[in-house]
């Protein structure tokens, strides 16, 4: 039986993410992470953490636009004053540009 060469189990590990397709899964699931963090940043003030991340509903990602279903009429009014912000924090969160445009429901 012939051996196989060495191969870093990271390089495994990015071979099968390649080969599977499972690139643009693996961003949304970074994108939809990134956007719990930084809303519950920017409500920790007056919303718990657990409230916080039920406020969002439905979100959604296709071609730099996220779009998010905001429970609570307030905070989707307070966040879409914050769009710009939450943009920056976004793609510093996700280390480059993913995100130009946010739509809130």
């Amino acid at each position: 039986m012939k051996r196989e060469p060495f191969k870093l189990l990271g390089n495994c590990l990015k071979e099968m993410v390649e080969t599977e397709k499972l690139d643009e899964g693996l961003l949304r699931v970074r994108i939809f992470n990134a956007w719990d963090s930084v809303v519950f940043n920017l409500t920790s003030r007056y919303l718990t953490h657990e409230q916080a991340m039920t406020m969002t509903s439905n979100k959604y990602y296709k071609d730099k636009v996220l779009t998010c279903k905001i429970t609570s009429s307030v905070v989707r009014n307070q966040l879409s004053m914050a769009k710009p912000q939450i943009i920056k924090q976004m793609n510093k969160v996700l280390n480059g540009v993913y995100i130009n445009q946010i739509v809130l429901n």
